[in-house]
This record gives C-alpha cells, sequence and structure tokens, in this order.
C-alpha cells in the first residue's frame, strides 16, 4: 500500500471541505505546502524522537595524501553529519574496521580527547566541510559520512512512471510523461514503505512511447535490496510522488496543510478546529513512532571505544 502525492491532495481537500473545482490553490499549491510543511514540523518531529529515521551515508575514498577536506553531503537535513566513520579499508567491506572519528574545535587540534576513540584521525567543521586532521602514516582509507537524508521534494503521480515490469536497463512502466527524453535524469523510489530513493540519478537512454519503457543507461536490477522492483517509481531527480513517511505520519501532514489551506482562505474558525485535530494526530503519532523496537530496550555504550558500526542506505 502507498499513500501518493494525489491521495495527499484529495485528503487535504477533504480535510479542509475544499471544492475540487475551485480555482484557489493547484495541485502544484498544495503539494508546496506539504514540502514546506514536511520541513518545519514532520521532520523536526522525527528528530526529536531520535529513531534513526532518514540516516543514511556517504563514501569518500582517500586517495590523495595531502588532501585535507571534504564537502558534507548535499543532501543532507539541515547540512548536518549524524557521525563521522573512518575506515582503513578503501572500499569498506562486511569486515572493515570502522573507528567512530572524534570532533575537535579547529583551535583544539591534537590537544583534547585524551582517551579518543581514534587518535590518529579528527576532525573539525567549516562553514560546510569537513576537514580532516591525521597522522602523517594515514594515506589512505576511507570516510564515511553519516548523516540524515532530506526527502525528495513532492511532484504529482502524472509526473512518475511507476514499474509494471522490471528489467535490468529496460523498465516496462504505466505512463510515460511526455517530458521525458533520452538524457532525463531520474531517480527510482521504492512503491512501498518507507519510500525511500533507492537509486539516484538515472538517465534516460531512449524511450520506446508504444511498448510503454524507458531504457537506461544503468542495470539496476542488480543491486541487493536497491533493485528496482515492481510498483517501484521512476520521478525526476530530486522528487517523489509518494511522502516518505511512515503512512500513519500521512493524516497528520494532510491535516497540517489543510490548517495553511484554511488561513490562506482567512477561514479563522475553520483553521482552528483543523489545528486542534492536527495536534491531536500528532500527539498519537510520539505513542507510534518511538520507540521502533519495542521489545529490546536501548543500551547506552561508551564512544570511547573501538566498534563496528553498520549504516543503512
Amino acid at each position: 500500500m502507498s499513500y501518493t502525492s494525489d491521495e495527499l491532495v484529495q485528503s487535504v481537500k477533504v480535510r479542509a471541505a475544499i471544492p475540487t473545482s475551485q480555482q484557489t490553490f493547484t495541485t502544484a499549491d498544495f503539494l508546496q505546502l506539504a514540502d514546506e510543511e514536511l520541513d518545519s514540523k514532520v521532520i523536526p518531529l522525527m528528530f526529536a524522537l531520535r529513531q534513526e529515521y532518514y540516516v543514511t551515508y556517504e563514501d569518500y575514498a582517500i586517495t590523495d595524501p595531502n588532501q585535507e577536506r571534504w564537502e558534507m553531503p548535499e543532501r543532507g537535513i539541515g547540512n548536518n553529519l549524524r557521525d563521522l566513520i573512518y575506515s582503513p579499508s578503501n572500499p569498506i567491506t562486511a569486515n572493515s574496521t570502522l573507528w567512530s572519528v572524534d570532533r575537535v574545535e579547529p583551535d583544539q587540534v591534537w590537544t583534547r580527547n585524551v582517551n579518543s576513540t581514534f587518535r590518529d584521525v579528527q576532525f573539525y567543521l567549516q562553514d560546510n566541510f569537513v576537514y580532516l586532521v591525521r597522522r602523517a602514516q594515514i594515506t589512505g582509507g576511507t570516510l564515511r559520512m553519516v548523516f540524515h537524508e532530506r526527502p525528495n521534494r513532492l511532484i504529482q503521480v502524472s509526473s512518475c512512471a511507476q514499474v509494471t515490469t522490471p528489467g535490468s536497463t529496460v523498465q516496462t512502466v504505466s505512463n510515460i510523461p511526455s517530458s521525458w527524453t533520452a538524457g532525463t535524469v531520474l531517480d527510482l523510489i521504492k512503491g512501498k514503505s518507507p519510500y525511500r530513493p533507492k537509486q539516484r540519478e538515472l538517465v534516460i537512454d531512449s524511450i520506446d512511447r508504444d511498448l510503454n519503457t524507458v531504457t537506461l543507461t544503468t542495470d539496476i536490477s542488480d543491486d541487493d535490496d536497491n533493485s528496482v522492483a515492481t510498483s517501484d517509481y521512476l520521478c525526476p531527480t530530486g522528487f517523489t510522488c509518494i511522502p516518505r513517511v511512515p503512512i500513519e505520519v500521512s493524516p497528520w501532514l494532510a491535516q497540517l496543510v489543510a490548517v495553511k489551506c484554511l488561513e490562506a482562505l482567512r477561514d479563522a474558525q475553520g483553521a482552528q478546529l483543523a489545528q486542534a485535530k492536527a495536534a491531536e494526530l500528532e500527539n498519537s503519532l510520539g505513542r507510534i513512532l518511538s520507540p521502533r523496537v519495542r521489545g529490546e530496550p536501548r543500551k547506552i555504550v561508551s564512544t570511547n571505544m573501538f566498534y563496528n558500526w553498520r549504516g543503512g542506505r
């Protein structure tokens, strides 16, 4: 089951009693409001729960012993890092040794962290760059930047294509948007919860509108749980037709957008009632979304120790 952007818009109209034939809001308006409510309310709530929602990583090979800085991932929410990991391996494999890298202030390099996790490598931040401070013998390896990934912006289902028959490079889809041509760049979005991007920046090689097939320049059928599957969506890169939230969050998101619509219509009483309902939904979500593992209490582990970290994509 998926809760698409089209269903979100329909839910907003019902909640705010907005006629289908109205001219005040376009579908793009509804989706822009939904993006704004995701950024300002939904994501901060999920952050506050500290349950590792949206956590992913990117690996950066250390190939130049003189390189001192790496730019933080552009998709990081708030331009923040969840953690910085160093491994002497390149690439990182299931058996690689991983170390959590200590952060220091620029004016305290090598002067703190006597009991550091790994004193041969430390880092500090400057603007949106990670500056690595390392011993002379550290000339290679991999940096893993762990971060909370910003969800894609919302777009109508008609602007995307749902995969009906997955293949290696050739994908049979439900429809092909008229704006797509060879060279169009797409993201592959998981069609089932949690609706995450499986693969990004896939380039169209060719299109057959008679057969409803899209041929990509990349094989997307052999990447473990990131492989293409029936019901996945191909969407313009940076966009998705399914809000990247747990299904249980979708009614709250729709209610938040309804509040904004009623405020725009100067319906103060309606907005007040809608806001009260939104608060009620928000309160119930805290009991659903956290903790994510209910049968096992979280254990507090010292970060000043070697550990084997396994991230998710």
